[in-house]
């Protein structure tokens, strides 16, 4: 299985930034697809207009690397939404569903971001996020991680975080095909700061062991690390786990297509 590169953008972007995600998707080769998957969450207002340029890019004709026109050698780049609302559909003004960011044209969505934790999300909420995300057919990616006074405590808090949000799967989502854990010690995010490659590549051995004893055993799992990874970084950091979640490095064209060169 390659290897996978998300790029959360977080609250930035605006209409320009379509040039941006020209370039990534342009960039985004045949040869650094056979490195890494490449997906990237766009704010909710860019996401149908992504969905619309990666889709292009797939169908594109006439490319000298192409000339059988057959999509499977144009990659795409996947899309996912940075957040979802813990109900299908309602009174909930500002909010976004999965089934909307499915709608809009995503395939994966954060849930449990540290950032949105901060914001009050609690465990009840993630695990309701989670299971919105099964429904609407999106990959969740569940980030979990620990505060720096936490860090003491770390494996009973991500044990916790981990049981607590995927709680209680109904048998009609027994079928979880697929679930991508992000470790992101909150502590490093943005910091500049990060634990050192032996303790991401344990902490993720860890986390892949706790949850496959809640997930079915055919689910796929993928455990990646987030937390001020850069292209200077991101080459020991993918060696030790299955991928990277990438903050504000993920920006920047020339710097996302790097990390996904270092796969």
């Amino acid at each position: 299985m390659s290897k996978i590169v998300i790029g959360n953008w977080k609250m930035n972007g605006l209409k320009s930034s379509v040039a941006t995600f020209r370039k990534i998707v342009r960039g985004y080769s045949p040869e650094r697809a056979a490195k890494a998957r490449l997906a990237l969450c766009p704010p909710a207002t860019l996401l149908a207009e992504f969905a619309m340029l990666a889709a292009e890019k797939r169908c594109e004709k006439n490319l000298a690397k192409n000339p059988e026109n057959n999509p499977e050698n144009n990659p795409s780049v996947l899309l996912g939404g940075q957040s979802c609302h813990f109900e299908p559909a309602g009174s909930f003004t500002g909010s976004v569903s999965a089934a909307m960011l499915h709608d809009a044209g995503a395939s994966l969505t954060l849930v449990g971001h540290a950032e949105r934790r901060a914001q009050g999300e609690d465990d009840e909420q993630i695990n309701a996020q989670l299971l919105q995300a099964l429904e609407a057919n999106l990959t969740p990616v569940l980030c979990v991680g620990e505060r720096q006074a936490e860090r003491a405590q770390r494996q009973e808090h991500l044990e916790r975080q981990l049981t607590r949000a995927l709680a209680s799967l109904p048998p009609s989502l027994a079928r979880v095909s697929h679930l991508i854990v992000a470790y992101e010690p909150v502590w490093a995010i943005g910091s500049g700061t990060m634990p050192s490659t032996a303790e991401i590549e344990a902490v993720c051995r860890k986390i892949a062991e706790q949850t496959r004893s809640l997930v079915p055993s055919t689910t796929r799992l993928e455990v990646l690390y987030g937390g001020s990874v850069t292209p200077a970084n991101a080459a020991e950091i993918v060696a030790a786990t299955d991928g990277v979640l990438v903050g504000s490095a993920s920006l920047e064209a020339e710097n996302l297509l790097a990390i996904v060169d270092a796969a």
